[in-house]
């Protein structure tokens, strides 16, 4: 009977995770887009630019 008991609980506690991801959720996506409005609105800022991405590992003596 306890094990039956214990399980009770946990499908309770799963489906209040459940819940919470359900009120949450919708929101979460709009808070994603507003980063990516608020990233190219920065980005617009900028003028005609390079970006470099590489590694610090290249010796000094390197040419690049």
């Amino acid at each position: 009977m306890g094990d039956k008991f214990r399980v009770t609980i946990e499908a309770t506690e799963e489906q209040l995770k459940m819940e919470d991801l359900k009120m949450e959720d919708p929101w979460r996506i709009f808070r994603i887009m507003a980063e990516f409005v608020d990233g190219f609105h920065e980005l617009s800022k900028i003028g005609p630019a390079v970006t470099i991405f590489g590694s610090a590992r290249t010796k000094k003596t390197h040419r690049w």
